[in-house]
């Protein structure tokens, strides 16, 4: 099982799945759980969360990483030798309760010291979250994750 890995591991992703498939059995799986974190949609929203969106975008670009991996498990699981059983999306619509972080804010730190942040940037975009997290309606969050299965026959 490999969740939520293959977006920020910089361009290793068919190495990794490879190497997960070939520790498969006959017989056995290799499940794959990862995002389309270019489709992670917050509304409303505020212009200071849409540029930290699209700033943690170039970060991971920069990186080599591919934060849409999720459309790509099936193929993942092709080139590893494994036959796809499953392979779906789910994109439900999430009501943000007050203080939920999006993974970019997770990210705010090495953003930083890669230079796609300042010290001003991530105090502007924690007000924002400040502001959000005052409002009296809610903002819904859309994530976009996949799950494959893949087995070794």
């Amino acid at each position: 099982m490999c969740r939520h890995v293959l977006a920020h591991n910089g361009g290793r992703e068919e190495a990794i799945v490879a190497h997960l498939g070939s520790l498969a059995a006959t017989g056995g799986c290799v499940y794959l759980v990862d995002v389309d974190a270019t489709a992670l949609r917050l509304t409303p929203s505020l212009p200071e969360l849409q540029e930290l969106d699209r700033r943690y975008r170039e970060f991971h670009r920069a990186r080599g990483s591919d934060i849409s991996v999720g459309l790509r498990l099936g193929d993942l699981l092709i080139d590893a030798g494994l036959t796809v059983e499953r392979y779906a999306c789910r994109a439900p619509m999430v009501r943000v309760p007050p203080g939920m972080r999006p993974p970019p804010w997770a990210a705010r730190n090495e953003m930083m010291a890669a230079g796609f942040a300042t010290d001003a940037d991530i105090k502007r975009w924690e007000e924002a979250f400040t502001r959000l997290d005052a409002t009296e309606h809610r903002p819904w969050l859309f994530p976009a994750s996949f799950v494959a299965i893949g087995r070794r026959v």
